[in-house]
């Protein structure tokens, strides 16, 4: 999923998507990489808003910026972990996560989408993802 991800990623950085991540999970990340980088996004939000304990929900929402290679680790590593992530362009939503190493959905022509498969298989993605 990782790779496939990571080309979702940047095809979102191409389209000026605003890509936040909501850092909470219903089970505890089994990749270990994964949740160390998990504990370090949590304290990265803290560190880029100190007043983050005065918010009801202080981890959802966090702010994406998929040109910081830090950033596009988060979305590549943990978009499939946490309980949600998402990704606007404009108004429309045009991607979407939830605890899931299988399933993204995404809001984009189908031609785009094959694509991406394409480009995520050529750089080595192990499942064979599909389109519907």
């Amino acid at each position: 999923m990782e790779i496939l991800l990571t080309v979702v990623g940047e095809h979102l950085l191409e389209a000026h998507a605003e890509v936040s991540i909501d850092l909470y999970v219903d089970e505890e990340i089994a990749d270990p990489e994964a949740s160390r980088l998990f504990e370090a996004a949590r304290q990265e939000a803290v560190a880029r808003n100190p007043n983050i304990s005065k918010r009801k929900s202080p981890y959802m929402g966090f702010s994406l910026d998929l040109s910081q290679q830090k950033d596009m680790e988060i979305f590549t590593r943990l978009s499939c972990w946490t309980i949600g992530s998402e990704a606007f362009v404009g108004n429309k939503i045009v991607f979407s996560s939830i605890e899931n190493q299988l399933l993204i959905w995404m809001d984009i022509p189908g031609v785009d989408a094959e694509e991406l498969l394409a480009t995520a298989r050529r750089n080595g993605a192990a499942a064979q993802p599909t389109v519907s």
